[in-house]
């Protein structure tokens, strides 16, 4: 264990020395530091827990071992790029800053339990001591050394259980309580006007016969609570605890927990009970609650995830003696578009439409579940004859084509199913889940969407997916990548600019690999943070050997934007290369900003106050890049390439683009048009008063070795000039 002992050891330095230290007393310091530096270098090798350094000038991290890069999911080269408040959730930030810069200026150490928030969202709990241990000679605190330990699941665990006792206060609150007395020799019951209610009985004083007590028993529950008051009897036992049902005269059933304690005579034979009846329907129906909240959706109803599962693994039970089954997997198509268009709470009914109508394709003892999202499944009872199966994909998918009705206009969606067939497809049910869900990922895939039944084949695309995304983890780790640059030129000189920085993967077997075929894959795995990282530093490093009117631009990703840090990347890899943050350019798609917009709103404002310039990338190509327009500090626009593409054969494609280009001009945005392949298309863009263009009209993407060749290709005459229009 780690603790206040190590802090001591670290608090006694550094010494300061007057003029008249003799060479004993500097030789005795130095031996004491040199045991300082080793003991904080076993420190930092520790595995126990997580210790980071802090310098107290810049506020960033100076040092980190691998148990805190492992608790806070960031590595080493990120962290130094940080500061504690970065990684601290937004809601504790300035209190825990605040305490910490008090305690650090006072007695020189600092404990507190603080959330961190990981780079996916994830809030995690840690208990931290923290100690100065070097200052200079003033007595000011240079650095600071900080303990780390992970004690999530100690705070979730008693919030767990706080909550559980808060359930038991309630529900022992609203209950009631009633007494009651057992004559065992005359068989007479006694009791009081709560208690009479409780059981059912008519109000009024009279004794009850015992038989007529246990009359209002759930039938049940009757025989296993006689025959636990016969042993009861039997043993001499002087308590007797249990719960029981009651059927009221109206119906209603109740649920009590009795405590009765039983007195016996001189001769050990019973005479009498008291008892107390605990009325605890109320807490029943919330445990009740709460165990269908745990297993069913709370938007539609369905069983959820938990449930299907427990379904599934009894539905492969019965398999085994000759009931068979299928499992589908259904997928909306164009559920985003309509959450985009129509807003969430519509989004949300349309949902809910989609669950009524599924039910009403399917048969009562099917079970359909909604998995997440726009993500459902079935368990259908069958013979397995995949005919039947067929059919019943057929309905679901036409059903949901039909044309539903939100805010009053028609929205189709459409969707696809993947299907798998008990015994042929598997035996156990988490096979059966994963070869529809490869099944419904084919059925997405194809060009007209539909359904599918599993395949043997589609495990080996699934196994080759799970290779690539192991490669590619070794990659990142061994940065098996290269960064290759198209240029982007000026219209009116053919000159270029700067150049758009793509980066490709050099793999060992595979040869070099296109982005489209591993960066969906990289944010799906978590990798696209430090890839990203990587690529700013790289572009940053190899752009500051080029001429200093050439600039670079970088792709960024949604999820680099919504990690929180981008701007201390960019302003570490500037700073690193010492490239000057006017010559780089970060190009973010409309994707990036569908989520948390007010979030990103506030990490572009720091990137542009760095001096880096911000282009919307693929504009055009998405719902609202207008309204975007107006809300983000955007220096450039570029126009998708689907729109150069007929620009010189369509009067309607030439129209939309130039009304961007007209439309950027007249916001003070500069503009850059993709994909440029023919002169024809250049010549069009150049009278419509393009500014910048890039494409394989003028080069592919080059390696960085080839970007001098480039510069001299285009530093002369050019070869197309806006007069030849």
């Amino acid at each position: 264990m780690i603790g206040s002992g190590m802090f001591g050891l670290l608090g006694r330095f550094p010494f300061r020395f007057g003029a008249q230290a003799s060479a004993d007393q500097r030789e005795a310091a130095a031996t004491e530091l040199a045991e300082k530096d080793a003991a904080l270098a076993a420190l930092f090798e520790t595995g126990t827990a997580g210790i980071a350094e802090v310098d107290m000038q810049s506020g960033r991290f100076v040092r980190v071992n691998q148990r805190f890069c492992e608790f806070v999911k960031r590595d080493a080269a990120l962290l130094l790029t940080l500061r504690p408040s970065d990684i601290t959730h937004p809601d504790d930030r300035e209190a825990v800053v605040a305490d910490a810069r008090k305690a650090m200026e006072g007695v020189g150490r600092w404990e507190a339990e603080v959330r961190h928030i990981l780079p996916n969202g994830e809030t995690v709990w840690a208990r931290l001591g923290s100690s100065i241990w070097k200052r200079d000679e003033s007595g000011a605190p240079l650095r600071r050394i900080t303990i780390v330990q992970d004690i999530t699941e100690s705070v979730r665990s008693k919030e767990r259980q706080r909550q559980s006792e808060e359930l038991l206060r309630l529900g022992q609150q609203v209950g009631r309580i009633g007494t009651f007395t057992h004559d065992i020799e005359t068989g007479l019951v006694r009791c009081g006007a709560d208690a009479r209610r409780m059981f059912g009985q008519p109000p009024g004083d009279e004794p009850i016969e015992f038989e007529a007590w246990t009359a209002a028993f759930h039938p049940e529950d009757q025989p296993r609570i006689l025959e636990a008051i016969k042993v009861t009897l039997q043993r001499g036992d002087a308590e007797l605890a249990c719960e029981l049902r009651i059927i009221g005269p109206d119906g209603c059933l109740r649920h009590l927990e009795l405590r009765v304690g039983y007195f016996y005579d001189e001769a050990g034979r019973p005479t009498r009970t008291v008892g107390a009846a605990i009325d605890v329907t109320e807490r029943k129906q919330a445990e009740e609650r709460l165990t269908h909240a745990a297993r069913h959706d709370t938007l539609t109803g369905l069983p959820n995830r938990a449930l299907f599962r427990e379904r599934l693994n009894q539905a492969t039970s019965r398999a085994q003696y000759g009931q068979g089954f299928a499992v589908l997997c259904l997928d909306l198509d164009r559920f985003k578009d309509v959450n985009d268009t129509f807003g969430h709470p519509q989004g949300d009914r349309l949902l809910i439409e989609v669950a009524a109508r599924l039910r009403e394709e399917l048969r009562p003892d099917d079970t359909l579940a909604r998995l997440g999202g726009d993500e459902f499944a079935v368990i259908h009872a069958s013979s397995g004859d995949p005919e039947e199966v067929g059919r019943l994909a057929r309905r679901l998918v036409d059903r949901l084509g039909e044309p539903f009705v939100l805010s009053g206009q028609r929205v189709l969606i459409g969707a696809s199913v993947g299907v798998a067939v008990a015994p042929r497809d598997g035996a156990q049910g988490e096979e059966l889940l994963s070869a529809a869900d490869l099944a419904l990922y084919q059925a997405k895939a194809q060009t007209m969407r539909g359904w599918r039944f599993f395949e043997p084949q589609m495990n080996v695309a699934a196994q080759s997916r799970r290779d690539l995304e192991r490669d590619l983890r070794a990659a990142v780790e061994r940065e098996e990548f290269e960064l290759f640059y198209q240029p982007v030129l000026e219209v009116s000189s053919l000159r270029i600019k700067h150049f758009e920085a793509l980066i490709r993967w050099r793999h060992p077997q595979r040869g070099l690999v296109a982005p489209d075929s591993f960066i969906p894959l990289c944010e799906q795995a978590g990798l696209i943070l430090p890839l990203g990282a990587w690529v700013l530093r790289r572009a940053c490093e190899e752009a500051a050997s080029w001429p200093a009117e050439i600039g670079v631009a970088v792709n960024i990703s949604a999820v680099q934007v919504a990690a929180g840090n981008l701007d201390f990347i960019v302003a570490a890899a500037l700073a690193e290369s010492g490239l000057k943050s006017e010559r780089l350019e970060l190009e973010i798609t409309e994707t990036s900003l569908l989520n948390n917009s007010e979030s990103t709103l506030a990490t572009l404002h720091k990137i542009k106050a760095l001096g880096v310039r911000i282009a919307m990338d693929d504009f055009g190509a998405g719902h609202s890049s207008l309204g975007y327009l107006q809300r983000f500090p955007f220096d450039k626009v570029k126009i998708d390439r689907a729109f150069a593409r007929d620009v010189d054969c369509s009067p309607k494609s030439a129209a939309i683009v130039k009304a961007m280009l007209d439309l950027c001009a007249a916001l003070g945005l500069t503009t850059t048009i993709e994909g440029v392949e023919t002169e024809a298309q250049f010549r069009a863009l150049a009278k419509m008063g393009g500014t910048k263009v890039q494409g394989y009209l003028f080069s592919r993407p080059q390696p960085a070795h080839c970007v001098p060749a480039l510069l001299a290709q285009f530093g002369g005459a050019p070869q197309l000039t806006v007069a030849a229009a």
